[in-house]
């Protein structure tokens, strides 16, 4: 306006607006002071009550459902945004607000607010949400051209109910072209995670390196835990939506197993699948590697194997087995919750009281069937015992046994 306007309260009660595709909402009152010359200003405004509702679950999901297939392999590109309009929002109020949908509700105890809009730029100065579980804080500043600069930080804090404190700063910076980004978390674990990203490109390039301080049980209390103590860690992820490559170091410490448990993973993952090239757990003098690949589809399928390296379990009981190598091949399938698994390989050998034993054979459970079958041959000294049974859940077992004892 070429003249200054001056409006020392702007009020508003019992508003209601209703936007397409169902979106319906209200606001018990509004009130504000108004400024317009050359820039548009609304101080202190204070806004009580807002509702907002939302379509059913089913309607949204139908909407995210087609954007989704229209979702194409390609790049985006970014038109540049002017916004004609040059307005100020300083110290803005909001209290009791609500967002509903099919009976569920999200209740968001205030917000404060500070921006300013202008052309191209952007900027949240201010935004703190409370919440009953925790607050948000927040500023940010975009400009709405070329890559989209823009630099944002973030403090979280939540305190849920049998939850351990959440602590988390996050800062981000670089363009909507090439992300930088860092978190930074204080509880319940110490760590932090700088990652690049770049969110427009087709395949999605994502580099990310998260570093851990050890931790104990008792740092993620109330929730519960056997006791243990994890070493400082690290994971790495690199690579495209094609394949992701990761890695983790880590080692676990707990009071029944006397030995560290070392933990190296190498595996490359996509929306179809994971593939383990390399899980390699080191316990009680020995080593346990598993390699394989699990398949995401409707349904999980995996095809593993795993093999024992001088496993001593004397260590945790003086009558237990010593020197156990063997190979195990499995596969099987997750469905509606249920799984299926074909023991294809058992192949254990071990020393038991300074005597070898051996294990042979293979199994298969069938959860949707609830039926067990194995097949198994055990050998210590010159006792053999060879077995066949079958397990019908709820009813009968079905077994052939033969002993041969010397």
């Amino acid at each position: 306006s070429p003249f200054p306007v001056s409006i020392d309260l702007l009020s508003a009660s019992n508003s209601q607006v209703n936007l397409p595709n169902n979106i319906d909402i209200s606001l018990n009152t509004l009130s504000s002071e108004l400024r317009i010359f050359q820039q548009w200003q609304l101080l202190s405004p204070q806004l009580e009550g807002l509702v907002i509702q939302t379509p059913t679950e089913e309607l949204f999901n139908n909407a995210v459902s087609n954007s989704q297939s229209q979702m194409t392999t390609t790049n985006v590109l970014l038109n540049d945004v002017f916004i004609p309009i040059n307005a100020q929002i300083t110290d803005l109020h909001l209290f009791n607000a609500s967002l509903s949908q099919s009976g569920k509700q999200f209740i968001l105890d205030a917000l404060f607010f500070d921006a300013r809009i202008n052309a191209h730029q952007v900027n949240l100065n201010n935004v703190k949400a409370e919440h009953q579980a925790g607050t948000l804080e927040a500023t940010a500043n975009i400009q709405l051209i070329d890559e989209y600069p823009l630099s944002l930080n973030l403090q979280l804090h939540t305190e849920l109910v049998d939850m351990p404190p959440l602590n988390v700063d996050a800062a981000v910076t670089g363009s909507l072209q090439n992300l930088q980004i860092q978190i930074q978390s204080h509880a319940p674990l110490i760590s932090v995670t700088n990652a690049q990203l770049q969110p427009l490109s087709a395949r999605l390039p994502l580099k990310l390196d998260m570093q851990w301080q050890g931790f104990t049980h008792h740092t993620l209390a109330p929730l519960y835990f056997p006791e243990i103590t994890v070493d400082a860690g690290e994971m790495k992820v690199f690579g495209t939506i094609d394949d992701y490559t990761i890695s983790l170091t880590t080692a676990v410490n707990t009071a029944k197993i006397p030995t560290p448990i070392n933990i190296n993973l190498a595996s490359l993952a996509n929306t179809k699948r994971f593939e383990i090239n390399s899980l390699i757990v080191q316990l009680l003098d020995g080593m346990i590697e598993t390699t394989g690949q699990i398949k995401l589809s409707d349904s999980v399928n995996w095809q593993l194997s795993t093999r024992l390296t001088d496993i001593n379990t004397q260590l945790i009981e003086q009558r237990l087995p010593m020197d156990i190598n063997g190979q195990l091949d499995y596969q099987g399938q997750l469905s509606d919750g249920k799984p299926n698994i074909n023991m294809k390989t058992i192949d254990i050998l071990a020393t038991q009281q300074g005597y070898p034993v051996s294990i042979n054979g293979n199994g298969a459970y069938a959860a949707n069937a609830g039926v067990l079958v194995s097949n198994l041959n055990i050998t210590h000294k010159q006792n053999h015992i060879q077995g066949f049974a079958r397990l019908l859940m709820d009813r009968r077992v079905d077994a052939d046994i033969i002993v041969a004892i010397e």
